[in-house]
């Protein structure tokens, strides 16, 4: 805790190269997390709150409303979900909140999702099991400025749109993420986002995202029948200066299998281990 007048900063740099401002809680009489924060852009800044709050299942609609949404956290607040939650959703909706789980902490049948006004908000060490849902995406970002990272997913439906992470803003870093997913082996809706139902994680619209060191294995479920054009992907970009390196990408399915699947420009494909394997292409 920082007390000081206003307008003071807990933490202040004016100048540095190859920074790092990691895991902080700061809480002073005036801001919280980075708000109470000057550090120069193009420095590594993450993890750093304010205020915490212990969510269980016994408590959860005072810190979140009916359909899912943030309420009474105020922003750069670190919310810990403790124990296990079926059949409930968190929407991030406060700029700079740190959201993750303790290490009981579980979600089976939900989704976790940053609003596109919760700016640099994370998703941290979140532990989801989602099976026979009709959830789309376990994690899904429309903020700028957003970090993804060191969460286990697990998803598995016979139908329906089944992707791991979903993404559509830029500057968005998602790291370190193990993802298994089993879905439906379908052909693509062109009418729709244009992409395959079943993928373990994918970008859409955002430019500057980075994809780096995530564990993704995407399968077919098993006892489904794949259509003539069923589509899986393991990473599905679509944006400009994406870099994609040092995943660990297995896909399995009966027709188009595709490890990584991108379009866009001035993107970074390196040092990837794919394995595939498919009955037909």
């Amino acid at each position: 805790t920082f007390d000081a007048a206003s307008g003071a900063l807990a933490i202040n740099v004016e100048d540095s190269n190859n920074l790092v401002v990691k895991n902080n809680i700061i809480d002073t009489n005036t801001d919280h997390g980075t708000k109470a924060m000057s550090i120069p852009k193009g420095q590594s800044v993450e993890n750093n709150t304010g205020y915490i709050t212990t969510v269980t299942k016994d408590n959860y609609s005072q810190y979140f409303n009916a359909k899912g949404e943030m309420i009474n956290i105020p922003e750069c607040s670190q919310v810990i979900l403790s124990g296990e939650f079926t059949d409930k959703n968190f929407t991030v909706t406060v700029p700079g909140t740190l959201i993750t789980c303790d290490e009981n902490g579980i979600i089976r049948n939900g989704k976790v999702r940053i609003d596109s006004n919760a700016t640099s908000a994370t998703i941290s060490h979140i532990n989801i099991n989602n099976t026979n849902t009709t959830i789309d995406a376990s994690i899904e970002n429309a903020a700028t400025n957003a970090i993804i990272v060191n969460n286990t997913i697990y998803m598995q439906q016979a139908t329906g749109i089944t992707q791991g992470i979903k993404n559509y803003a830029g500057y968005t870093l998602i790291r370190a993420n193990n993802v298994t997913v089993y879905g439906p082996c379908v052909g693509i809706d062109w009418n729709g986002e244009a992409i395959a139902n079943t993928i373990g994680i994918v970008t859409l619209y955002g430019d500057n995202v980075r994809i780096l060191n995530n564990n993704i294995k995407v399968f077919q479920t098993n006892g489904t029948t794949a259509e003539a054009y069923g589509t899986t992907d393991g990473i599905d970009v679509r944006g400009n200066r994406v870099s994609v390196l040092n995943n660990n990408i297995e896909v399995n399915a009966q027709v188009y299998t595709y490890g990584i699947n991108v379009m866009g420009e001035k993107l970074k494909i390196q040092n990837n281990t794919i394995n595939m394997k498919s009955e037909r292409y």
